[in-house]
Order: C-alpha cells, then structure tokens, then sequence
C-alpha cells in the first residue's frame, strides 16, 4: 500500500527538504547519518540505513549542531521513520532557516 492511499491526519503541512542530518543517540553511542525527507513544525519523515533506532533521539540539523531537535519516533516502516518534535514550538520556523 503506498502512502498516497492514507489519508493526511497531520495537524501541519510538510516541506519536501531532502536534508542530510545527524542521530544522536545515547552517550557512548556512534552518532549515526540520516536524509530529513520532509518537514512539519511538529516533526519530520527521516531516511536511514540503520534499522536499529532508539524510541527518543536528537537530531542534529546542523553541521555544527546547534540547531536541534529532541524527538520520538511515531512510526517505523523499513528504513524510514516518522518522528514527532518533542518540543515543536522551538521548531516553528526550521525548514525555513535551513534553507538560507
């Protein structure tokens, strides 16, 4: 079944942004590399060659991380997951700043 036959259930719209991202996972864990595939400013559809994600993650949007998001995963399918921001008030205009 592909996506186009679920209906749209998002509070917000996504941009389409194709963004290369960090995961930062616990401490003592190798931070792994991830394609932000769109975009909402309550959370984003991420793209990434490990499976092995945890529920809650950081991730770096920045090349020098200052720009953050802590999130949860809400759904998983292969190697693409569904994250929600956890705090998506501080996201409020993201896509927009990573474009410039």
């Amino acid at each position: 079944m592909s996506e186009l036959s679920f209906p749209e259930r998002r509070k917000s719209a996504r941009q389409i942004i194709q963004l290369s991202a960090i995961i930062e996972r616990a401490p003592n864990l190798v931070p792994l590399s991830c394609v932000i595939v769109d975009m909402s400013v309550m959370g984003a559809r991420i793209s990434t060659p490990n499976a092995a994600l945890p529920n809650e993650f950081t991730l770096l949007l920045s090349r020098d991380g200052p720009v953050r998001r802590n999130c949860k995963v809400v759904w998983r399918r292969d190697f693409t997951v569904g994250v929600q921001f956890l705090h998506p008030t501080q996201s409020e205009d993201t896509a927009s700043r990573l474009r410039q």
